[in-house]
């Protein structure tokens, strides 16, 4: 059954949980009676949680849609240090099944809470064909109107006339938009890197530079806590990768944000926070950021075209930082994403991690630290 959870900034931290989770307020209470499930019993096989309203939408394996009567997360006045919101979504155990996926949807980075264990098996996005270039969970969208424009978010990637946008960046930076050699014109350069390595605040991604089509919109953010143990199993994947720029030279977002919290954590499965590839200069945006899988392939930039160049890679793996697009004379490709943030915090500050995490562990854009004690 679905949790029904109450969460208010109100007398001392929950003695059930075991720590304080990042970015909550200083005194919070939640409770939850029953189990929050995705998937076999529950909510599924596809589900989406609302970051702006706390509403939970579930789909039927036939394709139709129901609402939870009631709403898991009953707040919206989680403000992190900045200012900026969450929104929680709690339960006494969480499970996400095989073969389920969670989707986030809305402006502000969602947290997925519980009291006891949590396991995931299934997969947990913020990718969407349909609104791709708008931002979900936490992740920046493309700027309004025309371009050229510069991508929304602290990291977005800049534009400049008659030549390729950049991508956007987060950790990594994201890549050059392509020279044009006929006019001649310099392709934009990147934004600046953002953000902390503890993820404290929790932003999503920035969208790559608008250049006259679609920017790619920035990766989501997602925040996973259990007082006991979290369990990501060999089944499951994690993707808040930034999404490809559009054809036109237009840059990829960059990847956003996950952090995961427990008393211990064991990853077995795929967490991946991507950059976007590049628009090509002509017929072809740029894949989406990838998955993390065997090979951390990076998400291609767009092809060029009879007239275009192609756009560059979103980062993946050890790279963090989207490659810049090639020059042309005619129309230059976007440049690609850069990489995210991944966190890990636990009670010894040392994760159990057999799986797949992209950017990876030797980089300074995936860490691990301990969870911060009860105040």
């Amino acid at each position: 059954m679905l949790a029904l959870a109450g969460f208010a900034a109100a007398c001392g931290p929950a003695e059930t949980f075991s720590f304080h989770p990042s970015n909550f307020p200083a005194s919070f209470n939640v409770s939850a009676t029953d189990d929050f499930v995705f998937g076999s019993g529950g909510c599924g096989p596809r589900a989406e949680l609302d970051t702006n309203t706390g509403e939970v939408r579930c789909f039927a394996s036939g394709g139709g849609a129901f609402t939870v009567p009631f709403r898991a997360a009953v707040t919206k006045d989680i403000a992190q240090s900045d200012t900026t919101k969450l929104m929680v979504f709690a339960g006494k155990n969480v499970t996400i099944d095989i073969g389920t996926e969670v989707q986030l949807r809305g402006d502000r980075p969602a947290v997925i809470l519980a009291l006891g264990d949590m396991t995931i098996a299934g997969r947990i996005t913020a990718q969407d064909a349909i609104t791709q270039y708008a931002g979900q969970g936490g992740g920046f969208s493309e700027p309004a109107g025309a371009g050229p424009a510069q991508g929304l978010g602290p990291g977005g990637g800049n534009a400049v006339n008659a030549a390729g946008a950049a991508g956007g960046s987060y950790c990594g930076l994201g890549g050059k938009g392509g020279d044009d050699l006929g006019t001649p014109t310099t392709g934009a350069g990147a934004g600046t890197a953002y953000g902390t390595a503890d993820l404290m605040p929790l932003r999503g991604g920035s969208s790559g530079g608008k250049q006259g089509n679609h920017a790619g919109a920035g990766g989501g953010a997602i925040h996973l806590a259990a007082s006991g143990r979290v369990h990501i199993t060999s089944d499951a994947a994690i993707n808040m990768g930034g999404l490809g720029g559009g054809w036109f030279g237009n840059g990829g977002g960059s990847g956003g944000a996950v952090l995961i919290e427990g008393d211990t954590v064991t990853i077995e499965g795929n967490v991946a926070v991507n950059g976007g590839g590049g628009g090509g200069g002509s017929t072809a945006g740029g894949q989406d950021g990838a998955n993390a899988t065997g090979n951390l392939t990076a998400a291609l930039g767009g092809a060029g075209g009879a007239n275009g160049s192609t756009g560059g890679l979103g980062s993946a793996g050890d790279q963090i930082n989207g490659t810049a697009a090639g020059p042309v004379s005619g129309q230059p490709g976007g440049g690609g994403g850069g990489a995210g943030r991944i966190r890990i915090n636990t009670s010894t500050g040392t994760p159990t991690i057999t799986g797949l995490l992209s950017p990876s562990g030797a980089t300074p854009c995936t860490t691990a630290g301990k969870v911060a004690p009860k105040m």
